[in-house]
């Protein structure tokens, strides 16, 4: 590792700890909901496969064809598009995560950081302010609605294969997202907060 990442991830950790000891001391309860890259690219199949599944039937049936075989469907005509569009969702994504969550940071594009973890060539979006669930929710899940969600609704009105596909994609790319969610969702209607963890997939979420 570089001197200047190690300086960088020493900031980071200075700057959780800093905000974790605090909250501590007024009383409050930390639990981690952390997750490994493996077990989000695992768990993706299981929060964000049945969104996959069911644009796809729909994609289906509101777009009636000749053909024998729906997998015809998906020959892919427009692959260049196709993976174009993957390959510029990767960074979209992980702005679009900055983008929510900046909206309620103190500290505005200050407070975010984008990076690459570099040993599972994922990239990154770490915000270093404490914020409530329901705005950590906000910046956890809009990728998941901006290009996965929307994409997909579009794909199915306008016949679009080369959208569907690149909508599936991206929503099963906020698989990891959405097993966040999911772990902190008891915490949704309580005055609990949340730290982006520094260094893991997930974060801390403090209660009293």
């Amino acid at each position: 590792m570089s001197d200047k990442k190690s300086e960088i991830l020493k900031k980071r950790n200075e700057k959780y700890n800093d905000i974790r000891e605090s909250l501590l001391s007024e009383g409050y309860k930390e639990e981690k909901a952390v997750i490994s890259i493996l077990k989000a690219n695992v768990m993706a199949f299981v929060t964000a496969g049945p969104f996959i599944v069911l644009f796809i039937v729909l994609f289906v049936c509101l777009n009636p064809s000749e053909k024998t075989d729906w997998l015809d469907y998906f020959a892919f005509p427009d692959s260049f598009l196709i993976i174009a569009g993957i390959i510029l969702s990767l960074p979209i994504h992980e702005f679009i995560h900055g983008l929510g969550w900046v909206l309620f940071c103190k500290r505005k594009w200050k407070s975010i950081e984008f990076g690459m973890m570099w040993s599972s060539l994922t990239p990154y979006c770490h915000c270093d302010e404490a914020l409530s669930v329901k705005k950590y929710y906000v910046g956890l899940f809009l990728p998941f609605i901006i290009l996965g969600i929307i994409p997909s609704i579009a794909a199915v009105f306008a016949g679009s294969v080369s959208l569907l596909v690149i909508g599936a994609f991206n929503i099963l790319g906020a698989g990891g997202d959405l097993t966040i969610g999911c772990l902190i969702f008891k915490y949704l209607n309580k005055k609990s907060i949340v730290l982006d963890h520094p260094q893991e997939c997930g974060c801390a979420v403090f209660s009293k």
